[in-house]
C-alpha cells in the first residue's frame, strides 16, 4: 500500500516530451480489527462489539467472529459467525453460563481474512443450579443430633461456583 499513486512514465527527444501518467492502486487484505469489548454480558449470550481496521480501501465484505471455551483448545476447533462488513457488534448465544471463553475477530475482502484481533477473554455470568445435590445421605448420630451429607449437582447442573 506504501507504493500506490501516480507513476509518470516520460519520454522526450529533441523535438518534445510526451507523458502518460498510472494510477497504481494497491490492493490486500484489511488489518486486523481492534478494541475488541463485551458491553453486555449474560449467563448464555454475550453481545461483542470491535472497531473496523483503520486500514483505508479495503472494501471489507464480512467480519469472522471466532470464539471457543477456554480449555486450551487451537482456534482452528473454534464455533465462528460471520456478519456483513457493515456491522461491528454480535451477539452470540447457545453459552454455557459461569463459563470463560476466548473470543477474536478478523476482517475479510474478496482478498481474503485479516490476521485475528487480539484475543479476548471473558466469562459468562452464573445462573442457578440446574439440578438438586446428589447422593443426599442422611444419618442419625445420636437422639438430639442428625448428619445429612450430599454432592454437587452434577458438572453440567452447577452454573457456577456452589
Amino acid at each position: 500500500i506504501q507504493n500506490a499513486g501516480d507513476y509518470i512514465c516520460m519520454a522526450s527527444n529533441s523535438y518534445g516530451t510526451e507523458n502518460y501518467v498510472v494510477s497504481l492502486i494497491v490492493q490486500d487484505v484489511p488489518g486486523s480489527p481492534h478494541g475488541l469489548q463485551v458491553s453486555k454480558r449474560g449467563s448464555r449470550t454475550l453481545t461483542v462489539n470491535w472497531l473496523s481496521p483503520n486500514t483505508a480501501s479495503n472494501n471489507i465484505n464480512k467480519f469472522i467472529i471466532q470464539y471457543m471455551v477456554k480449555t486450551g483448545m487451537s482456534w482452528s476447533d473454534t464455533e465462528s459467525i460471520n456478519v456483513s462488513g457493515e456491522t461491528t457488534t454480535v451477539e452470540l448465544s447457545s453459552l454455557s453460563p459461569a463459563t470463560q471463553y476466548l473470543l477474536r475477530v478478523q476482517a475479510s475482502n474478496h482478498l481474503g481474512a485479516s490476521p485475528p484481533s487480539e484475543p479476548l477473554q471473558v466469562s459468562t455470568a452464573g445462573e442457578p443450579p440446574g439440578g438438586p445435590p446428589t447422593a443426599v445421605v442422611g444419618e442419625a448420630l445420636t437422639s438430639h443430633s442428625f448428619r445429612v451429607s450430599w454432592d454437587l449437582p452434577l458438572p453440567q447442573q452447577r452454573h457456577g461456583t456452589i
